[in-house]
């Protein structure tokens, strides 16, 4: 029998697939890299410590660096690094990285996004819904009060706003929809 302390989730709370807050096993690099930069600074070390091969020697100049010079940040990129690349191999693991960092910090758009064609002019709920993005019309409307939708970096105050040209919308902070004319 082999034990080991529980991991938690990347919001802090035990880790269970009602509360979302899994990095499972069959995620996309993508995915579990972003996942993993979610996770809060004072799992990292645990998560050093009992999901990676990073020796411990390591782990623990890891650890002193959280103390003094080193930034969580970069101490959650390389986590999330040698995480993804277990699971999917360094060149997958890079570019993962590299997407992470110019979508998240660098705030650029993606450029491997889903399209939504327009038939003439649409309402933004009903592009929300239709193209997939969302799965109801409530979380669309609930999306825009919340200041959750933007369309080329605006936000979309009003459900009602109709779209009749092309564009980028960013739907919360981690997915985007490109808008085209058919």
């Amino acid at each position: 029998v082999l034990t080991t302390p529980m991991i938690l989730g990347t919001d802090g709370q035990q880790m269970s697939k009602t509360r979302g807050n899994a990095v499972w096993l069959d995620d996309t690099a993508e995915d579990m890299f972003g996942k993993l930069m979610a996770l809060p600074d004072e799992h990292i070390i645990t998560y050093m410590e009992l999901v990676t091969d990073i020796p411990l020697e390591g782990v623990r100049k890891v650890e002193e660096g959280l103390n003094g010079k080193l930034h969580p940040m970069d101490a959650k990129k390389q986590l999330a690094l040698s995480v993804v690349e277990g699971f999917h191999g360094i060149d997958k693991a890079q570019e993962a990285q590299e997407k992470w960092e110019s979508t998240f910090q660098k705030g650029e758009v993606p450029t491997d996004i889903p399209t939504h064609k327009l038939n003439g002019e649409e309402n933004v709920v009903d592009i929300l819904v239709n193209s997939g993005a969302v799965s109801s019309k409530s979380e669309a409307r609930r999306l825009i009060e919340q200041g959750g939708i933007e369309l080329d970096g605006v936000k979309v105050a009003d459900p009602t706003t109709n779209l009749d040209s092309t564009g980028t919308l960013r739907i919360g902070k981690h997915r985007f929809l490109k808008i085209e004319n058919s």
